[in-house]
């Protein structure tokens, strides 16, 4: 198959398999996952910080929470039953989502490989653990790459363009594992490499897009809290459908033929 045909079999099967809606669930059961866990790393930070945290916390919210709600934090904050509490909630949604988030991410692979496989619990569980340190990894990755090139005045030719061809190296080696767990059919690496690159290339312009909107736009900035909350659904929701759109690559690269029977046009 060329170039030409694979790329409009590519579009084809994407649209055929409705990769957009399905990156929605992602991009929800992502967000789901990553709350809980940043509010236990906050509860286990004040384990370390004592009071100092807390108060810089309690500043930060005042003005989104009423009087008896900063009382209820602060309780909840300060006390050793309100933290232990605080960690043990945290911790079961963490879990909680980390496994919606995984099946998820499951059925829309099998959606896109026409088969699907069952797992049991303690497999979803761990499975579900993996794929969401790989989102942490990756967004901790073009984050630190972002700082690098926009604060760090590196001695070396073309410092933005090592950084970021560094971090598109960094990035196929983190998403590897999604394209390796995640298809209900056996898998090579050989087989899963073209898609792994597109996605790890697809998020490099992703965080440059994103970079820029946010450094220009002068309404994301009004919004305070709630434009930088949105901003995030948004980057999850498009990088969902770049590694769904990756899956799809492996596919139709390795399996072309089933593709020629696709479901009704939409």
């Amino acid at each position: 198959m060329g170039l030409t045909s694979t790329l409009r079999t590519v579009v084809r099967v994407a649209r055929d398999r409705d990769i957009t809606f399905l990156a929605a669930g992602f991009a929800y059961y992502a967000l789901q996952s990553l709350i809980p866990l940043a509010i236990l790393v906050f509860v286990l930070a004040t384990f370390v910080g004592e009071g100092e945290v807390v108060m810089q916390l309690l500043n930060q919210v005042s003005a989104y929470i009423s009087d008896s709600g900063r009382e209820v934090l602060e309780q909840a904050l300060t006390s050793s039953a309100g933290r232990r509490g605080a960690s043990l909630a945290s911790l079961g949604f963490l879990l909680w989502g980390a496994l919606k988030m995984f099946r998820g991410l499951s059925k829309a692979f099998g959606e896109v490989y026409g088969s699907f496989l069952s797992i049991g619990f303690f497999g979803r569980l761990l499975d579900g653990l993996l794929v969401l340190g790989v989102v942490l990894v990756a967004i901790a990755l073009m984050v630190g790459a972002g700082f690098v090139v926009t604060f760090v005045d590196l001695s070396i030719p073309y410092p933005a363009f090592v950084t970021t061809l560094s971090l598109f190296v960094l990035l196929i080696l983190v998403l590897l594992p999604i394209y390796y767990i995640l298809p209900p059919v056996p898998v090579t690496f050989k087989h899963i490499i073209p898609g792994t690159v597109v996605a790890a290339g697809g998020w490099i312009l992703l965080q440059l897009g994103f970079l820029y909107y946010a450094q220009n736009a002068s309404q994301y900035q009004a919004y305070g809290i709630l434009g930088a909350v949105l901003l995030f659904v948004t980057w999850l929701y498009l990088g969902g459908i770049l590694v769904l759109l990756g899956a799809v690559v492996n596919v139709v690269i390795e399996r072309p033929t089933p593709y020629a029977e696709l479901r009704a046009p939409r």
